[in-house]
């Protein structure tokens, strides 16, 4: 199962298709905000955790830093072994630092082209869940 965490719509749909375009199987669930992937993973009320392999989250959300929620995937027994991929539209090193001490495997950069960046996710979600599963 892939967790995808992104605040605008447009580019969690555009992740979605590019999943499906790659032939990924894995399904997605989505989360719109910080808060919503919180109350997803990490429930009030006690739960079977989620079988996540791989979480793709935003840096910049409405309601917080993407950050935020790798540093709690990491501190978590359930999901401290997902592969986390951090997406942005910042390039500033900072950023970048940021993503990878809260665990973040890996860091992509947005891109402004929406065909190239749709085919640059899908192939870095095959990626890693390929590599996670060897």
């Amino acid at each position: 199962m892939i967790l995808l965490l992104d605040d605008d719509k447009a580019h969690r749909s555009l992740i979605r298709r590019a999943v499906q375009k790659a032939g990924i199987n894995s399904p997605l669930v989505e989360a719109g905000s910080l808060a919503e992937a919180k109350r997803l993973l990490f429930p009030e009320s006690p739960q079977q955790p989620l079988p996540l392999s791989l979480a793709v989250v935003d840096l910049n959300l409405g309601d917080g830093r993407g950050t935020e929620i790798i540093s709690l995937l990491r501190s978590s027994s359930a999901y401290a072994d997902v592969r986390v991929i951090v997406l942005s539209t910042s390039q500033m090193e900072q950023d970048v630092a940021e993503s990878h001490e809260a665990g973040a495997d890996a860091y992509m950069t947005k891109a402004s082209d929406l065909v190239q960046f749709r085919k640059e996710i899908g192939e870095a979600i095959l990626t890693w869940l390929n590599d996670q599963s060897s």
